[in-house]
C-alpha cells in the first residue's frame, strides 16, 4: 500500500514538472515500457515489447523497440520501473517523448 501511495505522489510531481517545462503531451499514442538504462542525465531508455502481425506467414512476431525518454527535473526513475511515455516536441536529436507517469516501481 505504501508503494502505491509513493507512485501516486510521484505521478503528481511528474505532471507538475511537465507543465513547468512547457512540454505538451497531447500528440499521438502513449508508450508503455520498462526502463533499461538511466545513465544519461534527464534521460532514460525504455524497452517497448509489442507483437507485429506478419501477413505473409499468418503469424505474430515479437518486436522490441528502444526509445529515449525525457525525465522532468527533480524526478527520480530507476532501472526496472514500468513507465508510460507520451510523444512531445523534439527535445534533442534522439529524444521526442517525455515520462507521463510511473505505473510500477521496482523495489530496491
Amino acid at each position: 500500500m505504501q508503494n502505491q501511495k509513493d507512485v501516486e505522489a510521484l505521478n503528481k510531481r511528474i505532471s507538475q514538472a511537465i507543465k513547468e517545462e512547457g512540454l505538451s503531451t497531447r500528440l499521438g499514442m502513449k508508450f508503455v515500457g520498462r526502463v533499461v538504462s538511466t545513465k544519461r542525465r534527464k534521460t532514460v531508455t525504455i524497452l517497448i515489447d509489442r507483437t507485429n502481425y506478419l501477413q505473409k506467414y499468418s503469424r505474430y512476431a515479437k518486436v522490441r523497440s528502444k526509445i529515449q525518454v525525457h525525465v522532468p527535473e527533480g524526478i527520480e526513475i530507476k532501472e526496472g520501473d514500468i513507465i508510460e511515455a507520451a510523444p512531445t516536441r523534439k527535445i534533442s536529436k534522439t529524444k521526442s517523448a517525455v515520462v507521463v507517469r510511473v505505473l510500477k516501481r521496482v523495489n530496491q
